[in-house]
Order: C-alpha cells, then structure tokens, then sequence
C-alpha cells in the first residue's frame, strides 16, 4: 500500500467516525422513545433516563425486561376467547349450566342438580360465574370456566329462597342476591362474602318477590326489580298475591339499605321483571303482564326506561308488535354503542329492539322459544339463543342476522339468560 492510499484509508475512516457520532444520538433518542412507550404500555411512567453507560446498560436490561412483560401479556391476551354461558336443560337430571366458545362451536356442560337462571362473572375470580337457582329454589354454584369444576355450592338461610339473581360490588368483595323471606312474603337483598358466598346481613328489597338486581354505575347504589308477585317453596311456581300484586323499581343505598328512590308503571299488574343499565345510569326494564287477573283487554307495553329522579318512559307501539309478545319479556339487554336496547319473548318467539333516546321502535328478529339476549364483548351484535340449543347474532346496527356465525347445539337446551366473557 503506497502513501496516497494510506492517507484515503484514514480520511474515510475519520468521514465515518464522524457520521457515526452524528447518528447515535438519533438511535438513543429512538431507544429512549420505545422504552418509554413500553414502560407506558404497561402502566409505569419513567421520570428521568441518563446518558450514563451504567444508566444505558440499566436501561437495556429494563427494556428487555419491559419487552418481555408486554409481549407475554400479548400472548395471554392472543389465547384468549369469547365464550358464552348460560343455564341449561329441561329435567331434573339434565340441569346444568354450559358455554359455548362462537368460533369453535366446542361446548361444555356441568350438571348441578337444579334449573339455574341468572349469571354474574365474578369480578376478582378468573373465569368464574356464579349462578343461581330460578325462583323458588334456595341453591347457587360458582364454576370455574376453565377446569370445569363447581368449586362452590351455596344455600339460602332457613325460611327463604332464591328468586333468580344477584350481583357483585365493584371490588367483588360482595355478592347481593334477590330473596323472599316466605313466611313474612318480604323481599330481602342478602349480602354475601363474595369469596365463600356466606351471608354477611341483609336489607329490605321494598318490596315482594325482589328479581333482578343490578349495580348502578355510581358503584354505591343498587336497583332493583320488585315483581311483586309472591311464591312460596310448597306451592311451586304459583302466584300466591295477584289481586294484592305491586310491582317497583327501586334504588338502594348499599351502606345504609335505605330505599333512595320507588317507582311504579301506571299499569298495576305489569310486573317489572329484568334490568339492563346504561352508561349514564338510566335503567331500562322488561315487564311481564299478568293477563289473568287484568281487568281490560288493552295491549301493554312489556319495556321501559327509567332515569333516577324522573318519570317512566314506556316503549311504545306498534301494537301488533307487543302483542306477539303474548304479555311476557324474558330478558333485556342494552347495546351502549348503538343506543339500541333488546328484548325476548319466548311465548312470542321473536326479539324486539327499540332505540332508547327517540323510544322507536327498530325491529324485531323471529326465533322459536327465544329468551337468553346479550351484547358482544365487540358490541358488534346482539347475541340470542332458545331451548333448542341455537344461538344467533344479530347485527347490532342493521338488526339483520350474520348467517355465518349461527351456533346449533342440539343436545343443549338454553335456558333464560346468557352471558358473555373472554376466556
């Protein structure tokens, strides 16, 4: 190598040294940008980051830990399915609760010795559920989704049974559910330790034969649906009070159990059965008319919405459309993105939906011996199933079935209600 090539070779190395000092500030500007959006990504913001080589290296080291963390949660969350849940059967030895998983169509039953009704996804228990037993049973179960396994089983106090449904509060610490004290005929709320389903106290339901109950979005009150109709253990299913019935929706400080609000529908014997609540706080209800005991041959409206503080707002006509409902609503649900609230008429075999601003009504989907009714984790669709073991979805804006997406499972039989959660 003569002289003039020594001196290129060392110009072009100085050229990229220079250049080289001139990047990296830009590379650990981009090193310190996605660690700081990893650190962000998983709740943790970095205050201060030094140029240090002992703080890069930290910093390295963290980032990898960081990396590791999200994708590990992204792996998790990948694994994850919607499933479906709901009681089931229709004899003593085939009661039981399932679910479902949409994309699969793969099922799974666990038989618990007697008929279930409403469902709550425990909040502080991985794929837990609870369920109760429909009215005048006096047992519950918690499931858990993933081994297939009753892990608790948990009975009403002496003199009372279960009327169908319960909630927990925000943290999950307790559990409320609707009971009937059957000599006195009172509704009773029974709070419950929300891990071994013990009974801790009670409170007044102000009102008979309490059903749903929901959490309202301030976390510190609870709604519930007094249908007013009486039952007793010994008699069944048969309603004891129609002549005395009255129904109520009613609001419930949970620190107090003292009644904040009680509202009636103008009709008397309109029996307010089942809650779904929105984003604000207003409360829309499916009613159950009780024809027998009626003393007019009137359609009634079977939905409504209630804002605390204010009148009821009843869903309106079409009339042929309420009267294909035969007088019953078995659920309600309510889609937060479309403002669209559904409802189920098994006698009728159709669900209705109607928009819960302008009380129109939007449509109405056909399907024999429909009840079970919930929103899409998505909140894509509105989601039905029957006692045939068919579950459809139903486009939550168009109100048009996805073909595509029907579930058939002949050897189930879904029972009122459905819920929905991620696996």
């Amino acid at each position: 190598m003569n002289k003039q090539q020594i001196m290129n070779n060392q110009q072009i190395m100085k050229k990229r040294q220079i250049k080289n000092k001139q990047i990296q500030p830009s590379l650990d500007t981009q090193n310190r940008r996605d660690f700081m959006l990893a650190m962000l990504s998983i709740g943790v913001a970095p205050l201060h980051l030094s140029h240090s080589k002992s703080a890069m290296a930290s910093t390295q080291q963290l980032t990898q830990q960081v990396t590791q963390q999200v994708s590990h949660r992204h792996q998790v969350s990948a694994k994850k399915q919607t499933t479906l849940i709901s009681a089931q059967g229709k004899t003593d030895d085939q009661y039981g609760i399932s679910w479902i998983h949409p994309k699969t169509g793969k099922t799974k039953t666990v038989l618990t010795g007697f008929r279930g009704h409403g469902l709550s996804i425990h909040p502080l228990k991985t794929n837990t559920v609870v369920m109760y037993s429909r009215r005048p049973g006096t047992q519950g179960i918690e499931v858990n989704l993933a081994t297939g396994q009753i892990q608790h089983r948990f009975k009403c106090q002496s003199n009372r049974h279960f009327l169908g449904h319960g909630c927990f509060n925000e943290s999950g610490a307790q559990l409320f559910t609707t009971e009937a004290d059957y000599h006195s005929g009172q509704g009773k709320i029974v709070v419950r330790d929300g891990r071994t389903y013990e009974p801790i106290s009670e409170m007044n339901s102000y009102g008979i034969g309490p059903h749903d109950i929901q959490l309202m979005p301030d976390g510190k009150t609870l709604v519930v649906a007094n249908g007013g109709i009486q039952t007793h253990p010994n008699s069944g299913r048969k309603k004891l009070n129609l002549k005395t019935m009255a129904s109520n929706l009613t609001y419930i400080d949970i620190e107090s159990g003292n009644k904040i609000e009680s509202v009636s529908v103008a009709e008397s014997k309109a029996s307010i059965r089942h809650l779904s609540i929105t984003e604000e706080g207003s409360v829309i209800v499916a009613m159950q008319f009780q024809r027998e005991i009626a003393n007019h041959n009137r359609t009634v409206p079977l939905g409504g919405i209630h804002k605390p503080g204010a009148a009821f707002a009843l869903f309106p006509a079409p009339d042929t459309v309420i009267s294909r409902m035969k007088d019953y609503a078995g659920s309600v649900t309510y889609n937060n993105k479309t403002g669209i609230a559904g409802f189920t008429s098994p006698k009728g075999n159709i669900a209705v939906f109607w928009n819960v601003h302008t009380l129109e009504f939007v449509g109405h989907h056909s399907l024999q011996d429909v009840c079970g009714l919930v929103v899409s984790k998505n909140q894509r669709y509105f989601l039905l199933s029957n006692s045939f073991g068919e579950i459809r979805h139903i486009h939550a804006t168009t109100l048009i079935e996805d073909k595509s997406k029907r579930l058939q499972s002949p050897k189930l039989s879904w029972d009122n209600h459905m819920v929905v959660v991620n696996t």
